[in-house]
C-alpha cells in the first residue's frame, strides 16, 4: 500500500524531473484530463440535449471547415518545432514567418469553406455555420508561440491556457443547454473557443517577453517551411480528408441525423486519440536530439512507442467492443441506438492510429515527408472509394467499416512495401506481440533514463 511520502514523490518525479518525457507528459496529462473531464462530459449533456439532428447540422460545419483546415495549418507545426530545436539562433525569423504565412493560410480557409458549400448546394443557414467557425482558425495564428515552448521542452504554460479555456467554455455551454439555447449560439461557442485560444496565446507571449515587436518574416525563412512542409500539406490533406469526409458524405447521401449520431460515436473514439497525442507531443524534440547523439536508441525508443501505444489502445478496443451497448445508452441515451454498432467497429481504428502517430515522429525525424504524403494518400483516397461502395448499403456501418479498413492500409500495411519504411514496419509488426510490447512499454516508461543517462 502506497505511504504519502511514496505518492509525493511519485508526483515530484514527474513534474520537477529532468526526465523531460515525465515532466511535459505531467502538464499534457492535466490538461488532457482537464479537456475529458468537462469537454466530454459536458459535450454527453450538450449532444442530448441537441439531439442527433441538430448535433449533425453543427458536426458537418466543423468536419468542412477541418477538411479545409490544411490551408491554417500548412504542415508547419512538427517542422517548425524541429527548426526551432535546430537553429535556436532564428527563433523570432521563425515565429514571425510561420505567424505571416498561417495568418494568410487561415483567410484562404474561410473563403474557400464559404464558396465550397455554396457550390455543393449548401443552404443559408449551413453557410452561415461554417463563416463563423472557419473564422475562429484567423485567430489560431497566435498559436504559433506554442511551438516555441515545444521546442523549449516547457509545456506547462500552453497547457495552463488550455486548461482555463476548457473550464470557461464548458460553462459556456452548460448555460446555453439551461436556457434553452437555439443551435447558432453552440456554433457561435464553437468559432470564439478557437478564437480565445489564439489570443490567449498572444497574451502568454506577451508575459514571456516573446515580444511580437520581434517576430521577423522572411521570405528566404517562408521559403524554407514552405519547402519542408509542402508533403506534409498534401498529406494533411488526405488525412483531413480521412478524418471527416465520411460526415460531409453521410450528409449528402444518407441525412444530417445520420451525421449526428455518427459523430457521436466518434467523439468516444477520439478521446483515446489523446494517449498518442499526449506522448508523441512531449517526446518529439526528445526524438530529434536522440537521432544525433544515439541512433541505435532512438530507434529502439521508437520500437518501445510502437509497442506502448499497442497495449494501451488494445485494451481499450476489446472492453469498447464487449461493452458498446452499454456505453451508447449511458453516454447518449436511446436516441443515439444506432450508434451501437457504429462503436464496435470504429474503437479498432484507435490501434491503428496509435501506430500511426507513433511512426509520423519517424518519417519527419528521417524527413521523409513526401512518402508520409502516399501513406496518407492510401489511407484518404480508400476512405473516399470504400465510403462510397459501402454508406448508400450500410449507412454509417458501412461508413465505420471504410475508416477501419483505410487505416489499416494506411498506418500498416503500406510501410511493407518500401525498403525505406520496412524498419517501421517490423515495429509495428512486432509491437502485435503482446508479451514483447509489455516488455518494451515497460522498458520505455521505467528503465531507458537510467540505462542511457540522455534525459527526455
Amino acid at each position: 500500500m502506497y505511504k504519502i511520502s511514496d505518492i509525493k514523490l511519485i508526483v515530484n518525479k514527474i513534474f520537477n524531473d529532468n526526465n523531460g518525457l515525465l515532466r511535459n507528459s505531467g502538464w499534457l496529462l492535466i490538461e488532457k484530463i482537464t479537456n475529458f473531464t468537462f469537454g466530454f462530459f459536458v459535450g454527453l449533456v450538450v449532444m442530448r440535449y441537441l439531439g442527433p439532428a441538430r448535433f449533425g447540422e453543427l458536426s458537418y460545419a466543423i468536419s468542412i471547415t477541418g477538411i479545409l483546415s490544411f490551408f491554417a495549418v500548412l504542415g508547419l507545426d512538427s517542422i517548425v518545432v524541429r527548426e526551432l530545436v535546430k537553429f535556436p539562433e532564428k527563433t523570432y525569423t521563425i515565429l514571425g514567418t510561420t505567424f505571416a504565412l498561417k495568418l494568410i493560410g487561415s483567410v484562404a480557409l474561410v473563403i474557400s469553406a464559404v464558396v465550397g458549400e455554396y457550390f455543393l448546394g449548401g443552404d443559408g443557414r449551413s453557410i452561415k455555420f461554417i463563416l463563423v467557425i472557419g473564422l475562429g482558425y484567423v485567430f489560431d495564428a497566435f498559436r504559433v508561440v506554442d511551438f516555441y515552448f515545444q521546442a523549449q521542452k516547457s509545456l506547462k504554460y500552453p497547457a495552463m491556457a488550455r486548461v482555463f479555456g476548457d473550464i470557461l467554455f464548458s460553462i459556456f455551454r452548460i448555460y446555453l443547454v439551461y436556457i434553452n439555447a437555439e443551435i447558432q449560439f453552440f456554433v457561435f461557442l464553437q468559432g470564439a473557443y478557437m478564437a480565445f485560444y489564439g489570443l490567449f496565446f498572444y497574451l502568454i507571449n506577451r508575459k514571456h517577453g516573446i515580444s511580437i515587436r520581434l517576430w521577423r518574416y522572411s521570405i528566404v525563412e517562408a521559403k524554407i517551411l514552405l519547402t519542408h512542409s509542402m508533403p506534409l500539406i498534401f498529406s494533411s490533406i488526405m488525412v483531413l480528408l480521412y478524418a471527416r469526409i465520411d460526415q460531409v458524405m453521410l450528409k449528402k447521401i444518407v441525412g444530417i441525423e445520420t451525421v449526428g449520431t455518427y459523430a457521436a460515436v466518434l467523439k468516444l473514439v477520439e478521446m483515446f486519440y489523446l494517449v498518442p497525442t499526449i506522448i508523441t507531443t512531449s517526446i518529439f524534440p526528445t526524438l530529434i536530439e536522440l537521432r544525433e547523439k544515439n541512433y541505435k536508441h532512438y530507434m529502439k525508443r521508437l520500437q518501445n512507442l510502437h509497442s506502448l501505444f499497442f497495449i494501451i489502445l488494445f485494451g481499450v478496443s476489446v472492453v469498447f467492443t464487449i461493452f458498446a451497448g452499454t456505453i451508447i445508452d449511458l453516454c447518449y441515451g436511446q436516441a443515439y441506438s444506432d450508434g451501437v454498432a457504429v462503436l464496435r467497429i470504429m474503437i479498432w481504428n484507435t490501434v491503428f492510429l496509435g501506430f500511426f502517430s507513433a511512426s509520423g515522429c519517424w518519417y519527419i525525424a528521417e524527413n521523409l515527408q513526401k512518402i508520409a504524403f502516399w501513406r496518407n494518400s492510401l489511407g484518404g483516397v480508400a476512405n473516399i472509394i470504400l465510403n462510397l461502395l459501402l454508406i448508400p448499403p450500410l449507412g454509417a456501418v458501412g461508413s465505420a467499416i471504410a475508416s477501419l479498413i483505410s487505416r489499416f492500409l494506411s498506418s500498416f500495411v503500406f510501410e511493407a512495401f518500401s525498403t525505406k519504411t520496412r524498419d517501421v514496419f517490423y515495429m509495428k509488426l512486432r509491437a502485435l506481440w503482446l508479451p514483447y510490447s509489455v516488455k518494451k512499454a515497460t522498458e520505455m516508461l521505467f528503465r531507458e533514463k537510467k540505462r542511457t543517462g540522455i534525459s527526455g
